[in-house]
């Protein structure tokens, strides 16, 4: 899942310091971890859904 840092924040499993609007990639159970220690400071990024298409049928030639 993908999540957005909304404050900053040193990820200490990643060594890496997270900067307000960095986007990364944890698992659901790291997602909660983060949630539980630092609160406010990462949120979900839900992707849009894409409405899909219907295929489009070929004309018959004669």
């Amino acid at each position: 899942m993908k999540v957005k840092a909304i404050k900053v924040f040193i990820d200490l499993k990643e060594d890496v310091q997270r900067k307000v609007g960095d986007e990364f990639e944890v698992t659901k159970e790291r997602f909660e971890e983060l949630k539980v220690k630092l609160p406010d400071y990462v949120t979900e990024v839900t992707e849009p859904k894409t409405p899909r298409k219907a295929p489009v049928k070929a004309k018959e030639t004669k």
